[in-house]
């Protein structure tokens, strides 16, 4: 085979592109990508058979990588029946992300470790987008039981939905008051995304404290990955000028729940 790497990176791409296309479910395409794998290894001295495997091996993989993606466990929460509001629940997890405040809320993507909706409770996973109508002390990795309305995102606003999709949220949930929040004492989540969290933390003290808001929040964009504390008039003043590609590759914190 003439330049193995460009064909097999060609048709892994073109795995991708077409695994929409393709009627099989991720399960099924797992194991067809098993069976070829190991008919790979046992044609190895044969070299015609052994290329045709490789690359419908590059070919399943890309199906596989984006079948995966959005392959949802059974107990996910987005497995609930659908409908456009599925009122008032109560939902036991851990922020999953840097908690975000702003107007006295706050906003975090929550872990649910369990759900009740009415009488029927059950252990669930994935994560939903909360906000809470408080701003007192939330942080990563905080296990909390919260009760407010559950819903889907609004389908009006399509973009809004497709965003909190790719991030792997399908539900909103709205908590009207800090009473409606229980705290537990045990923190879960990873140790090492809590110790990055300080440590970006820290490094946004000592930008703020040695240069203005302004300089801090563009740095802090810069740095950090995070818009949020650059100032309104200096966010339209880059757009106007066409420098706000400077920004455009950083990441932002969780948006606010469009409820």
């Amino acid at each position: 085979m003439k330049r193995p790497l460009a064909a097999l990176t060609l048709l892994f791409c073109l795995g991708i592109f077409f695994a929409d296309k393709i009627p099989l479910s991720f399960i099924p395409a797992y194991l067809l990508t098993g069976i070829i794998l190991f008919g790979a290894i046992l044609t190895q001295e044969h070299k015609p058979v052994f290329n045709i495997c490789l690359l419908c091996l590059a070919f399943l993989l890309g199906v596989i990588l984006l079948k995966n993606s959005r392959y949802l466990p059974a107990c996910n929460i987005a497995k609930y029946p659908y409908s456009a509001k599925l009122g008032s629940s109560i939902i036991k997890g851990f922020i999953n992300e840097e908690p975000r405040e702003k107007d006295g809320s706050s906003s975090f993507m929550f872990r649910v470790e369990q759900i009740q909706i009415g009488d029927s409770s059950r252990s669930a996973c994935g994560d939903i987008l909360a906000r809470v109508k408080s701003s007192k002390n939330f942080h990563y990795g905080q296990q909390l039981i919260l009760c407010g309305d559950l819903r889907r995102p609004f389908s009006f606003n399509q973009s809004y939905r497709d965003y909190l999709k790719r991030q792997g949220i399908w539900l909103v949930m709205h908590v009207r008051s800090e009473t409606d929040v229980t705290r537990l004492d045990k923190d879960k989540g990873s140790k090492v995304k809590r110790f990055s969290l300080w440590i970006k933390d820290k490094i946004e003290e000592v930008i703020f404290r040695y240069t203005s808001s302004g300089t801090a929040g563009i740095l802090g964009a810069m740095i950090l990955g995070d818009k949020s504390n650059i100032p309104g008039f200096i966010l339209d003043s880059m757009v106007k000028s066409g420098t706000i590609h400077i920004l455009a590759g950083q990441h932002t914190k969780m948006p606010p729940a469009s409820l």
